[in-house]
């Protein structure tokens, strides 16, 4: 994995003796610093890290799309952008510029958190870090798992997940995680991490972060999300699922996801202008009733139905589910009838 370098460091006034800020400053000590007040955004398109407050809220539903089923899944906005660069993500059209900003003010983050999960504890909980930005690319130089994950570990209403394609674990090994906190990663064949995710960890790399993270009493999620679609798609896909259970033993994954390629017709034209050489958009693709761009219907439920089948030959109980298709492809691939969002909801807690 491609570890990420800034030219510079832009540090908000006042933020600059946060522990995040001070981990940072430690490992990065060579890097020029310039300060700035909170208005100023001349950081946007340089290769930069920016430590910065966070003024909104940082416990967020998941956005999901319209007219899909959803998982109803939360996410903490700590971070933004990821510096892997893989052509697919949205983050290309999400976020316009190319730094990575941290917000370090992690004390109101956790005191958000925590009066959450206390007046609603008949609730089950599932909170991700990796919407914004990938969970654990950047851990050797922020540490911050060395503070949410044991914050996590005193709820008994809620599961972290960190999310990850990347191999930075060794912050995780030692922390007393009571079984709250899942580390999932984001899986590939080696074909499209090379063609597509070409700063990423190869599969097996990610892979053998993840049993040692399983060795160690974590649950392990992974995700095959998006799924891209070529000729010979099926033996590339199919071994990577082999090599998934030959590494992690079934009874330690907590869930595996399948999503397709979909993307908004904008990021058409930034694909095309950040990467000329990728094929991703030129598939056949249908616009759905949430404005994005996916696959014609009956491919979607052939890949699902074949992903599917693969992961059963190795487990017939982990929990397999769709990532933003709606209910009618959730019938064809599984036979159930979801009528809304918490339907599927209401699986997780039994997985």
């Amino acid at each position: 994995m491609q570890s990420f370098l800034p030219d510079k460091i832009f540090i908000e006034k006042g933020c600059e003796n946060n522990v995040l800020s001070l981990n940072i400053l430690k490992r990065l000590s060579r890097i020029p610093i310039e300060y700035f007040d909170g208005k100023d955004n001349k950081y946007l398109n340089q290769n930069a890290l920016v430590i910065r407050k966070y003024k909104g809220n940082f416990f967020k539903r998941c956005p999901g799309s319209p007219d899909v089923i959803c998982c109803n899944y939360y996410v903490l906005q700590n971070a933004e952008n990821c510096h892997l660069n893989c052509t697919y993500c949205f983050l290309h059209e999400y976020f316009k510029g190319k730094a990575i900003v941290i917000y370090s003010n992690i004390e109101k983050m956790f005191d958000e958190i925590d009066r959450i999960l206390n007046k609603n504890q008949r609730r089950f909980y599932r909170i991700g870090t990796g919407e914004f930005s990938d969970s654990l690319a950047l851990d050797d130089l922020t540490n911050f798992s060395k503070s949410i994950v044991p914050f996590f570990a005193e709820y008994n209403n809620a599961l972290l997940e960190l999310k990850t394609k990347s191999i930075n674990v060794n912050n995780l090994l030692e922390l007393n995680h009571k079984k709250r906190t899942v580390v999932s990663w984001s899986v590939s064949p080696d074909k499209v991490i090379y063609e597509e995710e070409s700063l990423s960890p190869l599969l097996d790399e990610r892979l053998k972060a993840a049993k040692i993270c399983a060795e160690k009493g974590y649950r392990i999620g992974f995700h095959f999300d998006p799924v891209i679609y070529y000729q010979g798609w099926e033996e590339d896909y199919k071994i990577a699922v082999k090599k998934i259970f030959s590494y992690v033993h079934q009874k330690e994954i907590i869930w595996i996801s399948l999503g397709s390629f979909r993307y908004v017709p904008e990021f058409r034209n930034i694909i095309r202008q950040k990467f000329p050489r990728s094929k991703i958009i030129y598939g056949e693709h249908i616009l759905s009733n949430d404005g994005k761009m996916r696959y014609i219907k009956p491919l979607r439920v052939d890949i699902y139905k074949k992903m599917l089948s693969w992961i059963r030959e190795y487990s017939k109980d982990v929990f397999v589910y769709l990532c933003m298709e709606p209910k009618e492809i959730w019938k064809k691939v599984f036979n159930l009838d979801l009528k809304e969002s918490g339907d599927l909801e209401k699986l997780f807690p039994r997985s």
